[in-house]
């Protein structure tokens, strides 16, 4: 008689444990992915911050000073450049901003800017209409 129960019930058994799974598989997913993203956005914030500090330092050095500065972002993310700083993107989606500050300056471009993975950035010192900044580059 035991034995029978316990073959009437796999069936309930199989279908309760599959049932958990498919459940809880898609969480787990979603889970890594916001990790990955939330790795993703780091990494390039801390590249960000770092073009920024490369940038302060060329802005104290004064009008012609220049400096080259490689990128290496995750591949899912860019940086946008704006005078007021850089805007960090993922998957076309800004998620976030480093602004210059301690002193304030503006980054200038000739046009809108999309940094990407294994862009060479070229920061230069220069003044426009009697205003100190920051001309950035993508070489």
């Amino acid at each position: 008689m035991k034995c029978r129960r316990a073959v009437i019930d796999l069936p309930l058994r199989l279908t309760l444990t599959l049932l958990i799974l498919s459940l809880s598989l898609p969480l787990a997913d979603a889970a890594l992915q916001m990790q990955e993203r939330d790795a993703a956005m780091r990494e390039c914030g801390v590249q960000a911050e770092a073009l920024l500090d490369t940038a302060t330092v060329v802005y104290f050095q004064g009008g012609g000073s220049s400096r080259h500065v490689p990128l290496t972002l995750p591949s899912s993310t860019s940086l946008t450049v704006t005078e007021g700083g850089l805007i960090i993107e993922h998957e076309g989606k800004a998620l976030g901003t480093v602004m210059a500050n301690n002193p304030s300056f503006p980054l200038f471009h000739d046009h809108p800017i999309t940094l990407k993975d294994g862009d060479m950035v070229e920061l230069t010192a220069v003044e426009r209409e009697g205003i100190h900044g920051v001309m950035v580059r993508i070489l």
